[in-house]
């Protein structure tokens, strides 16, 4: 058997390393597509759970068809749920928050109705 000479054993060896090359650029591509699969499958794991969710909260009875269980029928307990609310907004954003109780009294609305004017400082 004849033995390679230089030329011959680089050409060789550049062959031997571009399919190295090859075989790990598939290698790497089928684990991409597996990875994509993977994904594609929780997403629509997850959106199958969040359609469910909203077929059960669209057969749920909503606060109009049971208006004793409505926040409007309290407005006291809207408006304090709407003052938390804000308070809490305005500490997250590092502000101060004011209100005053006196202008209801003052405007010409319907007893049911709320109002608020916040002022962040």
């Amino acid at each position: 058997m004849s033995r390679l000479d230089r030329e011959q054993a680089i050409s060789v060896a550049v062959l031997v390393l571009l399919l190295l090359v090859s075989a790990s650029v598939v290698g790497m591509l089928f684990q991409a597509r597996a990875d994509a699969l993977q994904e594609s499958s929780e997403r629509r794991e997850m959106l199958s759970r969040l359609e469910a969710k909203l077929r059960e909260h669209a057969t749920r009875p909503t606060a109009a068809r049971h208006p004793r269980h409505s926040s409007m029928r309290r407005p006291r307990l809207a408006s304090a749920q709407l003052q938390s609310y804000l308070a809490q907004l305005a500490g997250d954003q590092r502000a101060s928050l004011v209100s005053s109780g006196g202008e209801a009294a003052k405007r010409d609305d319907a007893p049911d109705t709320s109002g608020c004017r916040p002022r962040l400082i």
